[in-house]
């Protein structure tokens, strides 16, 4: 077995999503813009943050969709800040990063769900699912994998219907991905998703 226990942070450590119905968002830490204009389907890079209680706002450029968040952070701690739902139903979700390494000899890949008016979801690869019955907000744990490529489906857990053929993602060993499904930017679209490298992917002290 390959284990690296942790990776050993000196800071908290945020990054931000837009997985929200808006095409381009500003994200704020207090006061201090920390992404603009970001676009629907975009995430941003890790960010060094102070220890305590942290406030977060994202609004629309035009200033009409807006929600905020309170998060208190510690240090080795690493959270993901989520932009989900559409107009008056927009807030900011924290999913929390694990920062445990172990058995790096495996890839490693978990499924966020982030689509608010979605059903219940079923995650295949290799015509197998892997993933079911997945309701919106649900985070799996991190799923070992052989290291390979793998090209993921999302089909509803019902009715078995293919949603969302999610392109190919090549898995290494020793990373640490995550699949987000993200709602249709438009109402008659289809759902989307996003492939990110994740915090216990990085090695050494620093993000």
């Amino acid at each position: 077995m390959n284990t690296n226990k942790s990776c050993s942070l000196l800071h908290p450590y945020i990054r931000v999503i837009n997985a929200s119905g808006c095409n381009r968002l500003d994200f704020y830490m207090y006061n201090t813009m920390i992404a603009a204009a970001m676009e629907y389907g975009r995430a941003g890079k890790y960010i060094k943050c102070e220890r305590g209680l942290a406030t977060f706002r994202v609004q629309s450029e035009d200033q009409k969709q807006c929600a905020n968040l309170a998060l208190r952070l510690e240090t080795g701690k690493v959270f993901t800040i989520c932009a989900v739902g559409r107009q008056e139903q927009m807030r900011l979700f924290a999913i929390a990063e694990p920062t445990q390494r172990e058995n790096l000899e495996y890839g490693h890949l978990r499924i966020c769900n982030l689509w608010p008016e979605g059903e219940k979801i079923n995650v295949s690869t290799k015509g197998a699912c892997f993933v079911g019955g997945l309701k919106f907000s649900d985070v799996t744990r991190y799923i070992e994998m052989q290291p390979g490529n793998y090209a993921v489906s999302i089909h509803d857990a019902n009715e078995n219907r293919l949603l969302l053929e999610c392109g190919e993602q090549s898995v290494r060993p020793g990373k640490f991905n995550s699949l987000y499904i993200l709602p249709p930017q438009n109402e008659n679209d289809a759902p989307t998703a996003m492939y990110t490298v994740d915090a216990a992917s990085y090695e050494g002290f620093y993000l």
